[in-house]
């Protein structure tokens, strides 16, 4: 008989958001007997298409070493979302193999083209590894420790789906030179999070790099 693999769950999670893009990284996520799966795409829980045919839903997909990225226009892919009187744009993508699903579910700030004094982000709720193909990866998780790698100033409040962080917005904004032009720079944000939820022992990795438009 052979028994399952004790592996490391896939706990990172990178989400790149620009005026036009979404882009979402997390490692390949494996059985139990660490074979890699073949996986198709969900969105939105009701369109299902393999991931050479991503581009019929406006996706790119790219399996590179341990990690699958998933790229999309904002407009094409993105949903909005009300999170504690705060509106998001959310990405309802997950992967699915037979009874299995993976989440690549994010969220990205609204586009603006000015900075307020508080950023408020919203993290998805999800258990690290595969789930079983029609349960909520958020049911029953709650926080039990945060930390923000580049400020020890923020606040966190928490629903049944998200974790939302409220981060005074000078402890975190910088600026880069536009791709465009030179001449132009262009206001952004980097948030490096770890959490930890009560009913799991594992740490999840958040990485969130926001940039808004040229100015």
């Amino acid at each position: 008989m052979t028994c399952p693999v004790v592996s490391s769950l896939p706990s990172r999670e990178q989400i790149q958001c620009d005026p036009e893009f979404i882009q979402v990284i997390r490692e390949v996520p494996y059985d139990n007997w660490n074979n890699e799966l073949q996986w198709s795409l969900s969105l939105s829980d009701h369109l299902i298409v393999a991931l050479e045919d991503a581009s019929l839903i406006q996706m790119n997909i790219d399996i590179n070493g341990p990690d699958i990225t998933v790229q999309g226009r904002r407009r094409e892919i993105l949903s909005p979302v009300k999170v504690i009187e705060n509106e998001a744009e959310f990405l309802a993508l997950k992967l699915v193999s037979g009874q299995y699903a993976y989440s690549m579910e994010a969220t990205c700030p609204k586009v603006t083209t000015s900075t307020t004094e508080e950023t408020v982000l919203h993290i998805f709720k999800r258990r690290m590894g595969l789930t079983r193909r029609g349960s909520h990866d958020s049911e029953g998780l709650t926080v039990s420790d945060v930390s923000v790698n580049q400020t020890d100033n923020f606040t966190v409040h928490e629903t049944s789906a998200f974790v939302t962080l409220i981060i005074p917005t000078t402890q975190i904004l910088q600026t880069k030179t536009c791709v465009d032009s030179k001449q132009l720079l262009q206001l952004f944000y980097r948030v490096d999070v770890v959490l930890t939820f009560k009913e799991t022992n594992h740490k999840m990795h958040w990485t969130m790099e926001n940039t808004l438009p040229c100015t």
